[in-house]
């Protein structure tokens, strides 16, 4: 039986001389370490867009 999971997406525009875009898919069960870890070694908040289930 096919279930229908839950893909969770970090998308970083920066720029060097050109505007650009890095998307990495998170695995499910670590998606909330790297959004804490992202925050805490650039100290920019990351947008949650869309229902995450009751971010902590």
């Amino acid at each position: 039986m096919m279930t229908r999971s839950t893909s969770h997406w970090l998308e970083i525009h920066y720029h060097d001389d050109i505007p650009k875009v890095f998307v990495l898919r998170m695995d499910k069960h670590e998606y909330l370490r790297i959004l804490d870890a992202f925050k805490a070694h650039t100290g920019i908040d990351v947008a949650v867009l869309g229902n995450v289930y009751q971010r902590r």
